[in-house]
C-alpha cells in the first residue's frame, strides 16, 4: 500500500467495507494516519473503527473528542464522538451531541443507529425501537449490526421492566 495514494485508499476502503471486514479497515486507517497524521478524516475513521472493535477505546475517545472540538459542525466527527461517549457510559451526553445535528444529518442510517443505541442507554426503549425499525441495515459493518442487536435486546429488557412495574401497580 502506498498510503498517500488517495485513489488506492478509496478502492481498498470500499472493498473492505463491502467485505464487512472492520479489522482490515482499522488496519488501513492506522496506516494512513501513521503516514498522514494531519488527516482528520482518516483519524476519525480510525477512532470510529477502534470504537466498533472495542480496541483502544480510551485513545479513540480522546481522538474523537479532539476532532469534534476542532470541527463541531462536522456530522461524522459528532457521530464518532457520540459513540465514544456512549461507550464510556455517557449516553445522555452522546444524545446531546447527536441532537445538535440537523434533521437531515440525523437521517443517515449509521447516525440513526447510534442515536437509537444512545436512547436505550438512557432508558427510552420505545423511542429507540421506533428509530431502529427505520434503520436500513444493508451495507453496515458486522459490529454496527451487533450494536443494533444489542439495542434490540436492551429494548426488550426495558419493555419487560415496564411491564413488571405495570403489573405491580
Amino acid at each position: 500500500l502506498t498510503p498517500t495514494n488517495e485513489s488506492v485508499q478509496k478502492i481498498l476502503i470500499m472493498w473492505e467495507r463491502h467485505q464487512g471486514n472492520t479489522v482490515n479497515l482499522n488496519r488501513l486507517f492506522k496506516r494512513v494516519v501513521e503516514v498522514q497524521p494531519g488527516d482528520p478524516v482518516a483519524a476519525n475513521n480510525l477512532a470510529y473503527t477502534d470504537l466498533l472493535l472495542d480496541s483502544d477505546v480510551g485513545h479513540a475517545s480522546l481522538l474523537a473528542r479532539r476532532l469534534a472540538t476542532l470541527a463541531p459542525k462536522n456530522p461524522f466527527f459528532a457521530t464518532t464522538y457520540a459513540l465514544a461517549l456512549y461507550k464510556q457510559g455517557h449516553a445522555a451526553d452522546a444524545l446531546a451531541r447527536l441532537d445538535a445535528l440537523s434533521a437531515a444529518e440525523r437521517s443517515d442510517p449509521v447516525r440513526k443507529l447510534i442515536y437509537a443505541v444512545c436512547l436505550t442507554g438512557v432508558g427510552q426503549g420505545s423511542q429507540a425501537s421506533d428509530i431502529l425499525d427505520g434503520v436500513v441495515m444493508y451495507g453496515m459493518l458486522p459490529e454496527e449490526r451487533q450494536l443494533a442487536e444489542t439495542a434490540r435486546t436492551e429494548i426488550a429488557r426495558l419493555d419487560r421492566a415496564q411491564g413488571n412495574r405495570s403489573r405491580l401497580l
